[in-house]
Parts: C-alpha cells; structure tokens; sequence
C-alpha cells in the first residue's frame, strides 16, 4: 500500500506543478525529480516481468504516468536566475540519463525476440513515437526555461534522440498488409 500513497503523493504535488501559471524553479526540479524517479522505476520492473510487454504490468503503468507527466507538468512560466538555471540543467542531465537507461532495456536481445514482431512490434513502435512526442514537448519546455545552458540540454538530449531513432528501426511502424 506504501507504494500507491507515494506515487498518489508524486501525483498530486505534479498537479499542483502543472496547474500554475508560473513554476518556480525548485518546482521544476521536482519534476525532473519525479520523472527521474518514474524511468528508474520502469527500469527495475521491466527487468522483473521477462522483459515483456504487459498493459497490466507495472511497466506499462509507468509508462502512462511518465507520459502524464510531460503532457502536464512544466506547463507554465518559469524565471530562474543564472544559478537556478544551473540547478535545473543538472537535474535535466540526471533526468535524461535515467530516461537512456530506460531506453537501453528495449534494446535487450531478450526483450526484441519477445517484443519485436506481430501485434506487439506496432504496440512497440507506437509506445515509442508517443513516448517521443511527450519527451520532445517536455524537454522543449525545460530548454526555454534555461537559456544560460540550453546547450547542456541540447546536449543530454541528443544520446536519447539517437536512441530513439534507433527503437524506431528497431520496432518500424507495422506494414498495412498486416493490419
């Protein structure tokens, strides 16, 4: 039950983040936090559930919540300061790691024999271009609220848009002849 009351914990205080005109910066951090928190935790329980894909399983109830989060969190203005800027890159830098890590299981030779044809190879593909799509949203939203090391964004983000495109290869897009 601990579990449930911290991640409904996380998910109120994202709301609260999320539903503010303005984000203060220690705010921000916290999401970076939390997000960090949610790919770690997709981490652990991809590598105990035979690395597949189970829309019951735990892993793919982080997925939801992670998408939930950069669809909502961060949506505000933010005004840091040069050292508060400085703050809120390293967290992105932490974030960004965790979230390759992340990225690296599907790259498992164990899970791309399970995952990687029939109807899960189109779950696959579709998992990662919406993960994608949120990713490229969130991370645009911290990179303006950063302009003193937007370069170290760019920078954190570029191993996982490599990654990315390479899943993308990975888990094409299923052909309309086997639809």
């Amino acid at each position: 039950m601990k579990p449930i009351t911290a991640i409904l914990g996380i998910l109120a205080l994202a709301a609260s983040i999320s539903a503010q005109d303005t984000c203060t910066p220690d705010q921000v951090i916290v999401s970076l936090d939390i997000n960090t928190k949610f790919a770690d935790q997709m981490q652990t329980d991809v590598d105990t559930t035979n690395n597949s894909i189970d829309p019951s399983g735990p892993v793919y109830k982080n997925y939801r919540a992670l998408l939930n989060q950069y669809a909502h969190d961060v949506q505000c203005t933010i005004n840091a300061t040069q050292d508060q800027q400085t703050q809120i890159c390293a967290a992105y830098v932490n974030f960004a790691t965790s979230q390759l890590r992340f990225l690296h299981i599907a790259d498992g030779l164990r899970f791309f024999i399970t995952n990687s044809h029939g109807e899960n190879e189109g779950k696959m593909h579709n998992y990662i271009q919406t993960y994608k799509s949120a990713l490229e949203g969130y991370t645009s939203r911290i990179k303006a609220a950063v302009p003193l090391c937007a370069s170290q964004i760019d920078d954190a983000y570029a191993p996982l848009a490599k990654q990315l495109a390479s899943l993308t290869q990975d888990y094409p897009a299923p052909s309309s002849s086997s639809t």
